[in-house]
């Protein structure tokens, strides 16, 4: 039974290929339940000592992640489930010739050019059809701030926090 905030099995046949295997040492804990033990600490964003026994040891959640976070694991499961969506690059190329950056310009710097003249460069590029389009990445960030751990941003340090911020990037893309 799938529990609340835990991985799917879609979701786990996504992410298990691009989990690093550990050949050496004594056996360790399951994989998934780890990593739903971790998935569960961040979408709730409690303490990684309140997680729930079913996961395993905090500690072992809290040093699994540590170590995937430091030795970039994340990152390249990210890279790697991109790159498998993403054949050689169609997608990416296809979005940056149909979808330009596009930025509307404040009225208080409409006055400013104006009144410096042709000497501050041209204003950004502006399409408002383009810019009805900029709620894909609002959406991109509220799904994100659904992740209480990641929007509240209790962890520490910097390389804690966007690990989590990719592995939530990895189970959306999933």
């Amino acid at each position: 039974m799938i529990r609340r905030h835990e991985l799917s099995d879609a979701e786990w046949e996504f992410v298990r290929p691009l989990l690093p295997v550990s050949l050496r040492g004594r056996k360790r804990l399951d994989d998934r339940r780890v990593l739903n033990g971790i998935v569960w600490k961040f979408r709730t964003g409690t303490a990684w000592r309140d997680v729930p026994e079913r996961y395993g040891p905090w500690a072992t959640l809290h040093t699994r992640f540590r170590r995937w976070a430091t030795d970039g694991t994340f990152e390249r499961m990210l890279r790697a489930a991109q790159a498998k969506a993403d054949v050689s690059k169609a997608i990416r190329t296809w979005l940056r010739r149909r979808i330009p950056h596009t930025i509307p310009e404040r009225a208080d710097q409409i006055g400013n050019r104006a009144r410096r003249g042709s000497r501050v460069g041209r204003p950004p590029t502006f399409d408002r059809e383009v810019y009805k389009h900029r709620n894909v990445v609002e959406r991109c960030f509220n799904r994100l701030k659904q992740w209480r751990g990641i929007a509240t941003r209790y962890d520490k340090t910097i390389q804690s926090y966007e690990a989590a911020v990719t592995l939530a990037s990895l189970l959306m893309w999933a």
